[in-house]
Formats: C-alpha cells, structure tokens, sequence
C-alpha cells in the first residue's frame, strides 16, 4: 500500500519527466562535468568522461584491458583518454606497468634505463609519455638532462646547491651562513654587500 506522499512523490516525478528541459539544463550539466574534472586533476586525478569517476594518471582506470588512463594533451578543460599499454605481441602490460620498447616494464624501474644515467627510473607523464626520468620520488632533479640530488651542490659552484622548483624542475639557490636561503640571479658583476 502506497502512502498519499509515496502517491504524491511519484505523481510530482511523473510530471517533471514530461516536462521538456529547461535551455540552461544542458550547459549546468557540462558545467558540472568540468568541475567534477577540476576536483580530480587537482587530486593529480584524471576524470573518466564516462562515469566522472577519479582515477590515478597512467593506471587503467575506467579504460579496457591492455590500456591507461591519462590527460588528453589536446584538451584545454584536461579531460581524459584511454591509450594502449600493450608490448610488441599486443599481450596487455599488468596494472603496475608501462609498455616501453616493445616490453611490459614495471613503472618506476631502475633496471629499463640502466644505461640512460644515475637516478634516472621508468615513468610515464600526464599524458602518457613513457621515458627515463629522473626521480624526483627518490630526491633527484633533472638540470639540462642530468641527475643531481636535490639539496646536493651538482653543477653548482662550491657553496650552492640544487632546490627543486614546484613541478618545473630547477632553479640556483644558495644557503648563506646565515642559514637562509636566496635566489641567485644570472649577472655578468659581482654581488654587492654582504652576499659577495
């Protein structure tokens, strides 16, 4: 037995099924899309368009067997798409790898990029590419295509070091004795003051 509210709950349903949408219906729709985007990519998430379910970069995601998940480099709002992660035989890479020539490797590997320098691992970014890397999980960063330790003095002049800028890479800093640290500009003179 249906209450009057049930009865009135369904009759009030019913009616706003038939009533034709609204102009502004679609463009709220896509406007929550985007912000369901915004929220994942800001997790380091990517949205699948599908389902708007957050997902880890490079992960399979809600994508098919044999394929990840990563940010479509042509999109302006950063909205996802699948990519083959397959070897050579077209047999599919486990979750935890990355096809990388021709062969299922696991992510982060040290042994697949052997010859390419100290510190650099396997990984894939954003948009799938998948290199050597220098890894900045383990403190490396990357300055003109070399591996340093970040906090460590690398191609810096004696008393420098190595601080890693956000996501960007590098940039000169150097701890004084005063145990501060300053930016170092690029100048053809010399540093005025006590900072010589």
């Amino acid at each position: 037995m249906f209450s009057s509210t049930d009865r009135l709950y369904t009759l009030l349903c019913l009616a706003l099924l038939s009533v034709e949408p609204r102009p502004w219906s679609e463009e709220c729709e896509l406007e929550s899309k985007r912000n369901r985007i915004k929220q994942c990519f800001k997790r380091l998430q990517v949205a699948d368009l599908h389902t708007f379910e957050c997902f880890e970069v490079n992960s399979k995601g809600g994508c098919e067997k044999g394929n990840r998940m990563v940010v479509d480099e042509n999109s302006e709002c950063k909205a996802s798409k699948c990519i083959e992660n397959k070897d050579e035989n077209g047999e599919p890479c486990h979750e935890e790898q990355l096809a990388y020539n021709g062969v299922c490797e696991l992510s982060n590997s040290k042994s697949a990029c052997k010859n390419t320098g100290l510190g650099q691992r396997l990984q894939a970014d954003l948009y799938g590419k998948v290199s050597c890397r220098c890894a900045l999980d383990l403190g490396f960063v990357d300055v003109d295509g070399t591996c340093y330790h970040e906090f460590q003095q690398g191609p810096c002049k004696v008393g420098q070091q190595i601080i890693r800028n956000g996501f960007q890479g590098w940039k000169w800093r150097i701890r004084w004795s005063d145990g501060r640290c300053y930016q170092v500009e690029q100048s053809e003179g010399m540093c005025d003051g006590r900072y010589e």
